[in-house]
């Protein structure tokens, strides 16, 4: 009868906090003249500033989320928004050729690249492992280690130790754990000693396409 062992990760320990939020990014400024200053109604050059706004993760930029654009009069020295202005500046404003070909940022999309770089590894790595899995099954050694995922819903290993025909001897691992993760930490000489059993080739093959077998490591 093997013994169980149950481990429970706990809580990890950081002062590391993440935030999410937006910030803003100088990308453009400059001035526009003969604008009229809805505020003191003069005739005056603009000073303006665009700026790039994005949210981020913590230092991550995620993805941008429009622009902001910012302007002082050069006479009354007030602050003023796009909206502002009446529909002719505006006009007048937006197809200024600097600001009509202000280009976002391209590391204000590191987030979504970051996302998509992972999700290709991850699919690769999916794929790949797979096929390695596949490969491996279908040519057992011994020493070759099964991960398992028992009817109890714990997850254990079994280690092949000699290949003799069509039969496969094993030896169960004596301990199990409740989280998949951890099998690596129960996988040591010492942990398979008495629980033996035999297989055919075809039983393993069998465990595997039923997904009790969920992946193999071989040190050759």
């Amino acid at each position: 009868m093997t013994t169980e062992l149950l481990k429970f990760v706990s809580p990890i320990k950081t002062d590391m906090i993440i935030l999410i939020g937006t910030k803003t990014h100088l990308i453009q400024e400059g001035q526009i003249k003969d604008v009229d200053c809805p505020k003191c109604s003069g005739n005056n050059s603009l000073t303006y500033r665009i700026y790039s706004k994005y949210v981020h993760l913590t230092m991550i930029p995620l993805f941008p989320v429009g622009k902001i654009f910012e302007s002082e009069c050069s006479n009354c020295n007030v602050d003023l928004d796009y909206e502002d202005f009446s529909e002719n500046d505006k006009h007048k404003i937006i197809n200024q050729k600097e600001i009509k070909n202000t280009e976002t940022p391209f590391w204000t999309y590191s987030g979504i690249a970051l996302a998509i770089g992972f999700l290709m590894y991850g699919i690769n790595y999916y794929i790949e492992n797979n096929h390695l899995i596949e490969e491996r099954i279908k040519t057992p050694i011994s020493g070759d280690v099964y991960n398992l995922k028992l009817d109890t819903g714990y997850y254990s290993t079994i280690r092949i130790d000699k290949i003799s025909n069509d039969s496969i001897y094993t030896t169960q691992n004596d301990y199990q754990t409740n989280l998949p993760f951890d099998v690596d930490e129960i996988d040591i000489p010492e942990n398979y000693t008495e629980s033996k059993a035999i297989y055919s080739k075809k039983e393993i093959l069998d465990l595997y396409e039923k997904d009790i077998i969920s992946s193999i490591k071989r040190n050759k």
